[in-house]
């Protein structure tokens, strides 16, 4: 996000800029696009050596720069197999998972099946993340990413069972996908895999987030809600943390407790052990 600012400014905004802060712009915009040309290189030996795959949980409509380039396979080991072949390096591998470094410098985070937390649990139909994938084209790449419906499960669920927040641009790409989706398919979705009541609370706090923030029309305005933004303008900061009875409700309600007690605990004794070197 703050790339596609500085950016805006750089280009919309240069006349009404100091010389010295202008170029401060200016450089911190060189830098990030150094990045961007990195990460697309790297799209582009992916699409001539990978057989089939979509890109999640990194592209959002806008110039953005991840922490890494997530990709879901059909063949994960046939995949792993040949980022190794053409130079890529093992971060951290799992059974459902790998973390790569390229050698041009973005890491790929290569992924068997879209979960978080316990990795035999599921959030998502497999068929449905496949199903109908939309073809993007950007700075002249073409790549696949997941249908609507299931993008913007991925993206909540990420939310709510990995990062425990949500940002600015999470909540402007959710705004985006919510005008599109198909609300039976995620409410059928999420009652199958056990979070149905977490997402109907992710619903009613971006919901609220909207009306903080924005004049209507809402883009959940066929949902029975308040529809009315916070009282207190102190507790709108972003990224915003997850309340913490939604994260309590989501690791319940998705049988996560006996995961998260031995994660936690797993944790606490690796600090305790490092401290004790």
């Amino acid at each position: 996000m703050e790339y596609y600012i500085a950016k805006k400014i750089a280009t919309d905004y240069a006349s009404k800029l100091s010389g010295g802060i202008l170029s401060v712009v200016r450089n911190f915009v060189k830098t990030y696009e150094d990045k961007y040309a990195r990460m697309f290189h790297v799209l582009e030996i992916l699409n001539q050596h990978l057989d089939d795959y979509l890109i999640i949980k990194t592209f959002h409509e806008y110039p953005k720069i991840g922490a890494d380039i997530d990709i879901l396979v059909h063949d994960f080991n046939k995949a792993f197999k040949t980022l190794l072949r053409i130079n890529f390096h093992v971060i951290t591998y799992s059974n459902q998972k790998a973390l790569l470094l390229s050698p041009w410098g973005p890491k790929v985070h290569l992924h068997r099946k879209v979960t978080w937390c316990d990795e035999n649990v599921s959030f998502i139909d497999n068929k449905l993340i496949w199903m109908n994938p939309r073809i993007m084209t950007f700075d002249q790449v073409r790549f696949k990413i997941p249908n609507v419906n299931a993008d913007f499960l991925i993206y909540l669920a990420h939310i709510n069972f990995e990062c425990f927040r949500i940002t600015l641009s999470d909540m402007l790409l959710l705004y985006r996908l919510a005008r599109k989706v198909d609300w039976n398919v995620l409410l059928e979705q999420t009652n199958k895999h056990h979070w149905e009541r977490t997402f109907k609370n992710s619903i009613k706090l971006i919901d609220m987030l909207h009306h903080t923030f924005y004049p209507q029309p809402c883009p959940f305005a066929k949902w029975n809600l308040k529809h009315r933004g916070m009282d207190d303008l102190r507790r709108v900061s972003l990224p915003m943390a997850i309340p913490r009875q939604d994260m309590i409700l989501g690791i319940v309600e998705r049988k996560l407790v006996k995961w998260t007690i031995l994660h936690r605990t797993l944790r606490s004794m690796q600090m305790l052990l490092l401290k004790a070197k």
